[in-house]
Order: C-alpha cells, then structure tokens, then sequence
C-alpha cells in the first residue's frame, strides 16, 4: 500500500504461497481490527456536564441541527438580499474534497530510483510497523474560513468536507430533524445557492493546501500526486498566487519525470552491461510514467540480450521466466529465441503457444505457420 496527500492507495497484490495455502485450506481464520489500546501516559477527565447528557442519550446533535440550519438558512435569505459573493466559477465539488483523480487514477507502481517508491518510515512504540502519517495542511483553508462571517462558516466546512452533495446531504438531515419536532422544514434554495457562490473560492483553498503538503514533502512526494495537483490547476481559475504555485508545480513535475527516465534508462543499461538480462527486461516493464520510451539503441541491446538469452543451454524453468518477462517488456516483438531447451515439456511447449502472438519470434521455433492473435499478458 502506498499512503498519498489524500487516499491511501493499493499498489501491488503479492500472491499467496501454494504450501502456505494448501496448509490453511479448510481451518478457520481470524480478522483482527485494530482497536484502541489503553496506555499508562495518557490519562481521561469526563468533562462537567456531560456525563449526564450521555446517560440520557443527548449528545447535543438536536441543537447543533438546529443551530446549524436557522444560522445558515438566515444568512442565506439575508445574502440574497444585500450582497452576492464573486467567485471564480464553479469548479466541480470532487475539487472541494481535493481528490481529483482525474491523473491519479492511471495504474500507481513501484517507480525504480523515485524516493516516493520506497515503503513508507515506520514509528516505534505502540504504533510499530504502521506508516508515519504524513503532514496535511489546513493553512489555506483555515485562512479563507477566518474571512467568512459566522453564519456562513458551517456551510463552507460542509463543502470542505464534500461539496455540494455534503450540503445537500446536510439540509436533508436538518429538514429530518425540523419535522420530527414539529417544525417546519428548511427551504434549501437559499442555502443551496450561497454554497454554490462559495464553492470555487473553497476549492481554491483546498487545492492551494494540497501543494503545500506537498511542498511540505519534497522529494518524497509521489509522482502521482504531483500530477493531480497540476492536473486539478487546470480546472480552477487561480488567482495570482495560485498561477504561481501551478507554475512552479508544473516544472517540479517535469523535473521529476526526466530525473526518473534518466533513472530508469541507466538502470537497464547497467543491468545488461551486468548480463543480468531478466532483471532489464523486468525493470523495461515498470517505466517511470506511460509516456516514457526505451531509447532505440537501448531497445535494440535489450531484445538481442533476449534472444540470445532464450537459448537451448537454459533449463526449461529459466526459459518459460525469462519469456514472461519478455511478454511484458516493450521489446517483446523485437525478440527471436535463439531457440527451445532440449525436449521441452509439453507445459513449456503450451505456454510457448500462448504467447506466440506477443512475441511472433517464437513462431518459427514452434512449428506455426502465423503467429496467433496476442494475448494480454503473461499472467
């Protein structure tokens, strides 16, 4: 798992060893939650008063309902009549949650030579083995709330926490509440508009606290983030500041992606000067970003390295690893096995077929007059 600025994200799925799995098969299994564990520094004060609300079953949500809707259905009615907020328009509410997906939803992987990559620090204590929660600025947003008047506070946090349909959500609680004590309901119209008015201005703010965490970052930043964080510029209207920060986001993130291709590049070349051919193929499989190519010459060196590699002189194990490998490198059409391990199983001989159509060198070794269509991968 990869923890990001804001998503926790499952990066690799490792499988399940066969003995390991053969061992369990039939006997239960526990699935253990973690649970809050008492420690002897920390120490609990009931506070005055509230114990007896507790007891009764008064948490206070009621009058916080209450409070909640005659401030903000009030201030609304009074904002259509004065003043109407300006705003930078409306940017969708999935920018209020500061989750725009949009670039970070493209396959996340283990990225060779990017410090993102590596597994996250780990405290000690009571907390061992769990990830260091990293740094989340409120400092944008903290300082647009503190401009806002009181009534129109609990409406922005409503969008801070998720837009438009948390507002939505929030009038309906509250319009619940209102029958069931014999009120009448709210009238969401005003409420609904003046949130609209706000939401650009909150999804600056959240947008601007997401560069700053990642600032806070640096280098461990991950690269998908980054490209969200640019991503996202471009569907708000940014002020002064804002184009600054995009800018300088944007060459930060070109930095990145050319540090990581000149990475990756000298990691195989080294690989194949090493002849560890199957670890090149594998690290050709897991570019930095989908845009980067292996460079002609590279390319050219990887699949001779290949084809010499899927020798007869390799046991029949090594080859059906190394032609997976080949499958999944960008190379695989240029490939051509120098040939088959001595009496090959029928099982190599099955899996040889099944990837003729991605590697088309293999035609001609198995007896085929056309190479079948390509399959997906190798696995």
């Amino acid at each position: 798992m990869e923890t990001a600025i804001d998503s926790v994200e499952l990066t690799r799925l490792l499988p399940i060893v066969a003995s390991a799995q053969a061992s369990s098969r039939g006997e239960p299994f526990e699935i253990l939650g973690s649970r809050p564990r008492p420690s002897q520094d920390v120490s609990t004060r009931e506070q005055p008063g509230r114990s007896h609300d507790r007891a009764h079953g008064d948490t206070g949500d009621s009058d916080r309902h209450e409070r909640w809707g005659r401030r903000t259905a009030g201030s609304a009615q009074d904002d259509q009549r004065s003043r109407r907020r300006t705003a930078a328009g409306a940017a969708g509410s999935h920018a209020a949650r500061g989750t725009s997906h949009d670039a970070s939803r493209s396959r996340s992987r283990d990225v060779p030579g990017d410090p993102a990559s590596r597994r996250a620090p780990t405290t000690r204590g009571s907390g061992e083995g769990r990830p260091v929660a990293r740094p989340i600025s409120t400092v944008h947003r903290d300082k647009f709330l503190a401009q806002l008047s009181v009534e129109h506070i609990p409406i922005a946090e409503e969008l801070i926490r998720g837009g438009i349909p948390a507002v939505r959500n929030r009038l309906a609680e509250q319009s619940a509440a209102a029958l069931r004590d014999g009120r009448p309901a709210i009238a969401p119209e005003p409420i609904l508009s003046l949130a609209e008015e706000l939401l650009p201005s909150v999804n600056l703010a959240s947008w601007k606290d997401r560069a700053e965490t990642a600032r806070t970052l640096g280098k461990t930043c991950p690269l998908h983030d980054l490209r969200s964080i640019v991503s996202a510029a471009s569907q708000l209207q940014l002020d002064e500041d804002a184009a600054a920060i995009a800018a300088e986001f944007s060459r930060l993130l070109t930095d990145r992606v050319a540090a990581l291709r000149r990475s990756w590049e000298g990691r195989i070349g080294n690989l194949l000067k090493k002849g560890e051919t199957l670890e090149a193929l594998r690290a050709s499989a897991s570019p930095p970003d989908r845009g980067s190519r292996v460079p002609a010459d590279l390319a050219i060196k990887l699949a001779t390295a290949a084809s010499e590699a899927l020798s007869p002189d390799a046991s029949e194990p090594t080859w059906m690893e190394l032609l997976a490998a080949v499958v999944s490198s960008p190379v695989h059409r240029n490939v051509h096995p120098a040939g088959l391990p001595p009496s090959p199983s029928a099982a190599m001989v099955s899996f040889a077929r099944r990837y003729a159509g991605v590697v088309p060198g293999l035609a001609k070794l198995l007896g085929m007059a056309m190479p079948p269509p390509p399959v997906k991968s190798a696995g």
